[in-house]
């Protein structure tokens, strides 16, 4: 019984990257694109180390952040209850950004664009990508790209109470975007018909939205204030 809420964790980690996956293809699919269309039809090993790249940064970016939560969460119980209600909001917010019909966390996209600014030049001394390694090292770069959606777990992973958590929840949650990304640099121009598709947005957006108010009921819930 006491594994059960790391699974279920662990489950929503990726399911918050498979749901917010056509946000993913709008801010990285372009890349992913163009890398398997350098690697060749039959060679894809480019884009799934560019792929994990991104994943490492995530994991690094996450037990960073994990760090600050850890820190807050011993605190208090405010400062913790008070992480999970603000990631509840977060994702509620992608879920209406993914359905299509707002753009609602440009402000918050452009808050992270200050450190992207310092980070960004170094890909391009990548370029070419056409090594195993610069593909690698272009997507860790790459997974600073200021994101709503990974801003959103962010949140919602520095509440886990540890920096070793908040890692893992982050790679679970890079894994979950991957199918989509990898399916980009197959199906390429194929895949902007179903990414386009109202009812995918909305079944996505819905369980985005659903994950965001069971986070913020679950913050809120008596009993859980007593177990932490």
């Amino acid at each position: 019984m006491m594994m059960m809420p790391e699974t279920i964790s662990l489950f929503s980690a990726f399911a918050i990257g498979l749901a917010g996956g056509l946000h993913c293809i709008a801010m990285c699919g372009g890349i992913s694109g163009a890398l398997g269309f350098i690697a060749g039809k039959k060679q894809y090993l480019r884009v799934l180390a560019y792929n994990l790249g991104r994943i490492t940064s995530y994991a690094i970016i996450g037990f960073i952040v994990g760090t600050s939560g850890w820190i807050l969460g011993k605190n208090g119980e405010f400062a913790h209850i008070t992480l999970k209600i603000i990631s509840g909001v977060l994702l509620i917010l992608i879920g209406v950004q993914v359905s299509g019909i707002q753009h609602v966390l440009y402000w918050l996209e452009k808050a992270g664009s200050f450190v992207w600014q310092y980070i960004s030049p170094l890909g391009k001394a990548l370029l070419p990508v056409d090594n195993l390694l610069k593909a690698w090292l272009f997507g860790a770069i790459w997974g600073w790209l200021p994101c709503g959606l990974v801003y959103s777990a962010l949140a919602w992973s520095a509440s886990s109470g540890s920096p070793e958590k908040s890692a893992i929840l982050m790679a679970c949650f890079g894994l979950g975007t991957l199918p989509w990304l990898i399916a980009t640099a197959i199906a390429g121009q194929q895949l902007g018909l179903v990414h386009k598709s109202p009812a995918l947005k909305y079944t996505l957006a819905f369980i985005l939205v659903s994950v965001g108010l069971l986070t913020i009921v679950y913050a809120l819930a008596p009993s859980n204030h007593h177990h932490h």
